[in-house]
């Protein structure tokens, strides 16, 4: 067929090299499409920040990032791009997942090359045009769109008050329906209080003046006012006005706060003023009187002129200590009740008074509010009361009964604590008191066993729970400790630990702030849950196992079939073997290879950890590798046993292999131990040229290299089993080296001769 349009720029995300060569010959022989490659999604997203495509086609199972994590980062960055998703068969969960997250189509892989890629061209070809089709009537759509979804109340009134058009917004708020709208007009609906403001309004905007901000209120259906304020401008045509169209934002709230707020502001001018007790306004921390009601001025004798911006002490109100009390105690407590002070008045009289403070906010300014209580002479109060107060000082039978009753309340409180004591030795769950620095007051027998393994409680009092806790953990439970009293709420504690005996435990309980024999303290609740954490590990270990697996027998196996097959069906599409069919051969061999590697590495991975760990010796291991005579092996690691998984030989016997194929001129393995602070380093090194410095935590990842790129991953996941890790450490040009880092508890010396 006749191509009408420039070939449709493709970018084909894929990380195999090979299959993305079989994309782009099938694709480009239709002359539809430009085909651009990459082999990650990291690297086709920097390509994209240059240049556009017609449409995306992505592989979902890529490492680092997959399809559909691609696929959300092109929508945030890129927009609406076509995106067709390649996932293996039998992953329907994959073609929910990309779907939701705005996939076009998506494809399957596997079957016949030449059928899957001519649906991947219809699919391609169907997902541009429609998207091209979309454009213009998204454009279309987006304006109306918009104005039925803005937040603010859009209206259109035609020059006799008619409404032409309200959003949603608008009708949400006023609540009338659009056939009710028919019948009336705007001033149906401008509340009687803006009523008159409006018909001025209105004729000004019909005659195209543009009038500012425009305030008012409408009623809304069910008698509610709802103020609005915007702007409002006139479309004329021919010099005649055809509608008004007007934006209106809904400040109500906004109204009845202020409205709510003058009330309360006249409410509490009215008490201020007319209380019979003196009050005063200060600023803070100044203390400058900011103003006093007119009691105030009757019991000090000052006029308002002599009091305003001044301090009590600059006006000798208050005596300088009297003041500095006075804002000492604001700054401990906050405020003040009843506090007794003695004030100056103008007249040179000694007032007593009860000072009650707190504090305020004036004009956004931190204040004080300050309320005067004046304490009459002795002489001057009612006889009666003097009378009750010489009987209320004489000493009577009810203060020894409030004794005695305290005295019951106190032993109370001894039998209380010591059922308290009882319940907490009994408890099957740990409870530990400590104070605030973490030390020990209390133990019961369950926290000691926790710790020490069955010792007495008393060998814990006195240590430190800190010290049983690992570093990750300790300075988060640190924090705890130092808590504000204020915070009484329980907090959480799970963290890893370590015994008496160093061994590593994990524990999960809460703790709470208590007082402890009258001191502050903390009460822990705790249970050691390292049994359920080996157990959640080794489910951990196994769906790990279980969806590798599945991903190399779907994906990179499927993958490695569908080159074969695409080159197989070139080679049919060329009539003929092709002039390179020496090349595709040899790339059809190294695809089969690779499928029989994998293979290999499947029957290897799926036993492990299946068994428990052993002692055993790497020299044994790699004395079974198959290595060349032109090397010679040093071995220096003597009767050295580590507890390792059983298929630790694979991990030095791989080491091995990769000597030979990646090492280059390789003349000698050394082998050595030396202990480290944490356990014990072996070294594994030869004199090859080395691993590149950008490669040294590649090589372990897996699919990294230029076999199957299995090898080093296995070897550090097999380690991984009893906490033996393995890093790179070698300079290139003078040979790789490997440290394995066995943790102090996985290793051993036997003492006897190694076979």
């Amino acid at each position: 067929m006749d191509i009408v349009h420039p070939p449709y720029a493709v970018l084909y995300v894929d990380d195999e090299p090979d299959l993305l060569e079989v994309a782009k010959e099938f694709l480009e022989s239709s002359q539809e499409f430009a085909v651009d490659t990459r082999v990650s999604a990291k690297e086709a997203l920097l390509h994209l920040k240059n240049q556009r495509y017609d449409a995306i086609v992505s592989d979902f199972q890529m490492p680092v990032m997959n399809g559909i994590a691609f696929l959300k980062e092109v929508r945030l960055s890129v927009g609406n791009v076509p995106f067709i998703i390649v996932t293996g068969r039998g992953r329907e969960e994959v073609v929910i997942d990309a779907l939701n997250n705005g996939a076009d189509f998506y494809l399957q892989k596997g079957g016949d090359p030449d059928a899957a890629y001519a649906e991947l061209i219809h699919v391609l070809r169907r997902a541009i045009q429609m998207r091209q089709a979309e454009i213009s009537l998204v454009e279309q759509e987006q304006r109306y769109h918009d104005l039925q979804n803005a937040t603010d109340l859009i209206q259109s009134i035609a020059p006799d008050g008619h409404f032409l058009f309200v959003n949603k917004k608008w009708r949400d708020t006023l609540q009338y329906r659009e056939d009710e709208l028919a019948m009336l007009t705007l001033f149906d609906l401008i509340h009687e209080e803006s009523r008159e403001h409006c018909r001025n309004l209105f004729p000004r905007v019909i005659g195209g003046e543009d009038v500012g901000i425009i305030d008012f209120a409408f009623r809304a259906k069910d008698g509610r006012t709802v103020y609005v304020e915007g702007f409002a401008s006139c479309k004329i045509h021919e010099g005649k006005p055809q509608y008004t169209r007007g934006i209106f934002k809904d400040v109500t709230d906004r109204k009845l706060t202020e409205s709510a707020l003058r009330e309360s502001e006249n409410r509490f001018r009215t008490i201020f003023e007319n209380s019979p007790y003196p009050i005063a306004i200060n600023s803070m921390p100044d203390m400058k009187f900011v103003t006093v009601n007119a009691a105030f001025l009757n019991v000090s004798g000052y006029a308002k002129t002599e009091v305003l911006g001044k301090t009590p002490s600059e006006i000798g109100l208050l005596s300088t200590n009297d003041a500095t009390r006075l804002v000492s105690r604001m700054g401990m407590t906050g405020r003040i009740a009843d506090m007794p002070l003695s004030l100056k008045v103008k007249d040179g009289r000694s007032v007593h008074v009860f000072f009650s403070t707190t504090p305020v906010t004036i004009s956004n300014q931190p204040a004080s509010m300050t309320m005067i209580l004046e304490v009459k002479p002795l002489n001057q109060v009612n006889p009666d009361l003097v009378q009750k107060s010489e009987e209320f000082t004489a000493p009577d039978e009810g203060v020894r009964a409030d004794t005695e009753d305290l005295s019951q309340r106190e032993h109370t409180k001894r039998e209380n604590e010591e059922k308290v004591r009882m319940l907490a030795e009994e408890s099957p769950d740990g409870i530990l008191i400590t104070d605030l620095t973490g030390m020990i007051l209390f133990c019961n027998g369950a926290a000691a066993n926790i710790f020490c393994a069955g010792s007495e409680p008393d060998r814990m009092r006195s240590a430190n729970l800190l010290d049983f806790i690992l570093p990750d953990a300790r300075d988060e439970l640190q924090k705890n400790f130092n808590r504000s009293p204020q915070e009484k709420e329980c907090f959480p504690l799970n963290a890893e630990a370590m015994t008496i005996s160093r061994r590593k435990i994990w524990i999960e309980g809460t703790g709470k702030r208590i007082v402890f024999a009258n001191v502050p303290a903390i009460i822990i609740s705790l249970r050691d849950i390292s049994a359920r954490k080996r157990m959640e590990d080794a489910l951990r270990q196994t769906n790990k196992q279980l969806n590798l697996l599945s991903s190399i027998t779907r994906h990179d196996v499927l993958n490695k079939v569908a080159i074969i097959l695409g080159y197989i069906e070139i080679t049919h599409m060329a009539g003929g073997p092709p002039p390179d069919y020496p090349k595709l051969f040899e790339r059809i061999e190294s695809s089969t290879r690779i499928i029989k590697s994998q293979m290999e590495f499947t029957r290897i991975y799926q036993n492990l950890g299946t068994k428990e760990p052993e002692w055993q010796k790497p020299v044994k291991s790699l004395a079974r590798a198959h290595l060349p005579e032109s090397i010679v092996v040093k071995n220096e690691l003597g009767d050295l046993e580590i507890f390792a998984d059983l298929l630790i030989e694979y991990v030095f016997q791989n080491l091995a292999d990769n000597v030979v194929r990646h090492g280059g001129e390789v003349t000698e393995i050394r082998m050595e131990s030396h202990p480290d602070p944490e356990g014990l380093t072996i070294v594994f090194e030869d004199n090859g040229k080395g691993v590149p410095a950008a490669e040294k935590e590649k090589i372990f990842k897996r699919g990294y290299g230029k076999h199957t790129g299995l090898g080093l991953f296995l070897a550090r996941e097999i380690l991984s089993i009893t906490g033996i890790t393995i890093t790179e450490t070698g300079m290139e040009g003078t040979g790789a080296r490997f440290e394995i880092h066995v943790p102090d508890n996985a290793y051993r010396f036997t003492g006897t001769e190694v076979e």
